[in-house]
């Protein structure tokens, strides 16, 4: 969440402003940020322009995978999920921004 919803502030006036700043800043990010991805990666409010506006009740845990995945280059990604393979192959280390294991 990019924005604390109080007062006269909610979903809908703040949504629209989120959308447009992170579509502005599109060209200059370099994709997704963890500390904008909700836990797991399930929910992505303010991780780019098309994550605005989803919750965790419309986002599918296959997605949460991708959402995360997304943080990272290709082969950093790939490595990660070596070494999660080899050292937590049973995903105990997952209330974070999980990444399974290869």
């Amino acid at each position: 969440m990019l924005s604390l919803l109080r007062g006269p502030l909610t979903r809908d006036v703040v949504r629209p402003a989120h959308k447009r700043l992170l579509t502005a800043a599109a060209p200059v990010t370099v994709g997704r940020s963890l500390p904008f991805m909700g836990a797991s990666g399930e929910h992505a409010p303010g991780a780019g322009p098309e994550a605005v506006g989803k919750t965790t009740g419309e986002t599918a845990a296959g997605t949460a995978d991708e959402v995360v995945r997304s943080a990272y280059e290709a082969a950093d990604h790939a490595r990660l999920r070596a070494l999660k393979a080899t050292y937590d192959p049973h995903s105990l280390f997952r209330h974070n921004h999980n990444i399974r294991p290869a």
